[in-house]
């Protein structure tokens, strides 16, 4: 990592291990040097709005279109999982957050979720969207808490669903 950095940029890291040495001989934690910096190692909390996810304080905002937000929800329901072979089993929840969520015509409405139901294909590309907003709005390691990510038993789910409210 430091041979990507400029001189000056090494030195600032020089520093701050130094610093960090300091502090750890003082008889702080690294949880400690963490807290006191003001950093946190707490999944952040995300609350689900009309636009998409936004932290409790207000400090992150991740856009979500209608239908990111209406497929998301789903996933948020049913913290067991959802094979997407399956996601038919679903068609009358998905239709009524993306009633809810779109101003585009009934019929439109209708066949979108048709094609989300019928080709698995087309639900992909709609969690890989939403991925890439909240890992580039989090980071990798915070979003890993809030993403929809298929697991070992081939069922798609939010990992920890209560960072999200």
């Amino acid at each position: 990592m430091e041979k990507n950095l400029d001189a000056r940029s090494r030195a600032i890291v020089g520093n701050i291990r130094q610093l960090l040495g300091d502090l750890r001989t003082q008889g702080l934690s690294n949880d400690e040097i963490i807290g006191a910096i003001g950093l946190s190692k707490e999944p952040i909390c995300l609350i689900l709005t009309y636009s998409g996810l936004m932290s409790k304080d207000g400090s992150v905002r991740i856009h979500l279109n209608p239908m990111e937000r209406s497929l998301y929800r789903p996933f948020l329901n049913h913290p067991e999982g959802i094979r997407i072979c399956d996601m038919w089993q679903f068609y009358s929840e998905l239709l009524g957050y993306y009633c809810n969520e779109s101003v585009e015509d009934k019929d439109r409405i209708i066949d979108t979720i048709d094609n989300l139901c019928e080709k698995k294909e087309a639900i992909f590309p709609i969690i890989s969207r939403i991925k890439k907003k909240v890992t580039d709005s989090l980071g990798s390691e915070a979003a890993e808490s809030v993403i929809i990510r298929r697991n070992k038993d081939g069922c798609y789910r939010i990992s920890k669903k209560q960072s999200i409210v």
